[in-house]
């Protein structure tokens, strides 16, 4: 994997303003709340998050997942309000609610990735059915369901539509997983064609599982991680989209065998 000649740095002032806005606007609205200080957030969950900011707003990664505290949607909304002012990159980011996950998302590098997705008829996705069949005992290639392409058009228009930092999706079961893969900008997708089965193909199975890493100020930081079946690895295709949609960034692709009892998607 090509290495960029100058590595990207990560900028520590716009990391300390966020992490100043995001400390002021939780601290506002535990406040409210007449939250008792013990439960608000820690430095290290305030530091996690401003970090993954930066990487979103400087276009490394095309969204975040914010999995490291419980962040309630008016707050993400406040915050992206005090961060306007900070930085001109701050600007594109917006929060997608999805079902009870949020995610912070730049929206002009999504449409990016989604015009080279419409261009080039989704040959830089796999999409991988893991409905259990009869007779069917693998996971399958299958083209992108017209649904889930359904539910990608409603995301542009709340996110186009939108006169706030805040756009809210309902989406079916069956179309969460593949949405929020695509939000984080995977080359591999799980969907399922039969939405009245939502048990999956991979649970006992041996999957791969891609850790894309990237080196910011001599610190390695993940910046993405997703799987994809063992039995299908044999396709050049599975490695070769994972290195045309993280080349960009990533210092190191690094690809470890797992097999799990229960998979959850």
């Amino acid at each position: 994997m090509a290495v960029n000649s100058k590595p990207p740095t990560l900028c520590t002032d716009l990391l300390r303003s966020i992490e100043k806005a995001i400390a002021m606007v939780i601290y506002v609205s535990f406040a409210a709340r007449h939250q008792p200080k013990k439960q608000r957030w820690s430095s290290r969950i305030i530091h996690t998050l401003a970090r993954d900011l930066v990487l979103v707003a400087s276009g490394i990664r095309t969204a975040c997942l914010v999995d490291c505290v419980c962040m309630a949607p008016s707050d993400a909304q406040g915050l992206l309000l005090a961060l306007r002012g900070i930085h001109r990159y701050i600007f594109d980011i917006r929060a997608i609610c999805l079902q009870d996950d949020l995610f912070f998302i730049n929206r002009a590098e999504f449409f990016r990735e989604l015009a080279i997705d419409t261009a080039s008829d989704w040959k830089s996705r796999l999409c991988i059915d893991v409905t259990p069949q009869c007779n069917v005992s693998d996971p399958s290639i299958v083209p992108v369901p017209k649904a889930l392409k359904a539910r990608i058009d409603s995301l542009c228009f709340a996110l186009m539509s939108s006169r706030e930092n805040i756009a809210n999706l309902q989406v079916d079961h069956a179309s969460l997983v593949p949405m929020a893969g695509l939000l984080l900008n995977y080359p591999v997708l799980y969907c399922h064609l039969s939405p009245s089965n939502m048990k999956n193909l991979l649970a006992s199975k041996p999957i791969y599982v891609y850790e894309v890493s990237i080196v910011l100020d001599s610190i390695k930081l993940v910046i993405a991680q997703f799987s994809a079946p063992k039995a299908l690895h044999h396709m050049p295709l599975v490695r070769a989209r994972c290195l045309i949609k993280t080349k960009k960034w990533a210092s190191a692709c690094d690809v470890s065998e797992k097999t799990l009892d229960i998979v959850s998607l």
